[in-house]
């Protein structure tokens, strides 16, 4: 009986840490937004300071990476840029400068990298991952308990370990 309420409280304890860390994300997500609307409003409405430049790829980069929803694609990033409006035009291989300025932000700690079977994901390494059976978040638990860079690696696709990542939340 015992055994039940434990089992109980901690369904009960894993779902509000869900509620909890969506909620988290969800803040994170409007402050990148309204991070991007007071950039773009400082340099019309006080033009002798000097914001950051808007249209430097690697600003851009680090904008779509801190409103991004769930850890993404360098396409992923790619697309968001160009839905931002980044002109791609100076740029003879957009995406592979994409994927540069991904590796470097990831050796300079500011990115994430998870490795999957099917390809690479990145996440803005000070924002909390988003609640619930994502692949991620167990990548993440193992590394900060080993500070091993293996550990954010799978030999599974991505839809392979978010489903394995699910069964676990279905117990």
């Amino acid at each position: 009986m015992a055994g039940r309420t434990f089992a109980e409280t901690l369904k009960r304890t894993r779902q509000d840490l869900d509620k909890l860390r969506r909620r988290r994300a969800a803040i994170d997500e409007q402050i990148a937004k309204l991070e991007q609307v007071e950039l773009a409003l400082s340099g019309l409405a006080e033009p002798k300071k000097r914001g950051a430049d808007l249209t430097s790829v690697t600003d851009s980069v680090r904008i779509v990476l801190k409103s991004a929803r769930e850890p993404i694609t360098p396409t992923g990033v790619r697309d968001e840029m160009l839905a931002m409006g980044f002109d791609k035009k100076p740029y003879s291989q957009f995406l592979a400068t994409v994927h540069v300025i991904l590796k470097r932000l990831w050796r300079n700690n500011e990115a994430l990298e998870f490795s999957f079977k099917d390809g690479k994901r990145y996440w803005w390494a000070t924002k909390s991952m988003p609640g619930g059976p994502y692949p991620e978040n167990a990548m993440l638990l193992n590394y900060y308990n080993s500070f091993k860079a293996e550990d954010l690696q799978s030999s599974l696709t991505y839809e392979q370990a978010k489903a394995k990542e699910a069964a676990k939340y279905r117990r």
